[in-house]
């Protein structure tokens, strides 16, 4: 069999953390008839349920065009104890938006916040690795090293999240 071999690797991971979070922000209208605003602040949360999904795709072809072999591997995985991230995430927070009154009461308010979290995720691994004692002879010892590493990522990864708000208000004054 004369030619070449290539090899393609594909390796994706997707972790879902859903945390009800409470921010504490100030806020600073920049307009005068106060429309545009940014604010700044902290934030607190707390998670309600945890998720991974990590993909593996492996290929084998030859010439250039001939597939040989093919690999495709899926995990899921529930956190439902939440043993792999940990409960409380806090952070701070900052943002911008446009406030505009549309009708006697009410206003429309359009936000674009971002929080970035300042705890890491990992509940269980301090580092990217662990020590194992291994089996040796009979004079000496040896040490494995295995990774250990928050759902495929760095185990010291933080939150980091934007989100879009666009909303009615009612004006009680």
């Amino acid at each position: 069999m004369d030619g070449s071999f290539t090899t393609g690797e594909q390796f994706s991971s997707k972790i879902s953390n859903r945390y009800i979070t409470l921010p504490v922000l100030i806020r600073k209208y920049i307009t005068p008839k106060k429309h545009l605003f940014i604010e700044a602040g902290v934030y607190s949360g707390y998670l309600i349920s945890s998720s991974a999904n990590q993909t593996i795709q492996k290929e084998l072809v030859f010439n250039k065009s001939e597939l040989i072999s093919s690999y495709y591997s899926e995990i899921e995985l529930d956190d439902e104890d939440k043993a792999f991230t940990n409960n409380i995430d806090y952070g701070i927070s900052i943002g911008t938006g446009f406030a505009k009154k549309v009708f006697e009461r009410i206003i429309l308010k359009v936000e674009l916040r971002t929080n970035v979290g300042l705890k890491k995720l990992d509940a269980r691994y301090n580092n990217e690795f662990e020590s194992i004692p291994a089996a040796g002879g009979a004079t000496f010892t040896s040490t494995l090293v295995r990774a250990t590493n928050y759902h495929g990522f760095n185990s010291n990864s933080k939150n980091l999240n934007s989100t879009l708000t666009i909303g009615f208000g009612y004006n009680i004054n």
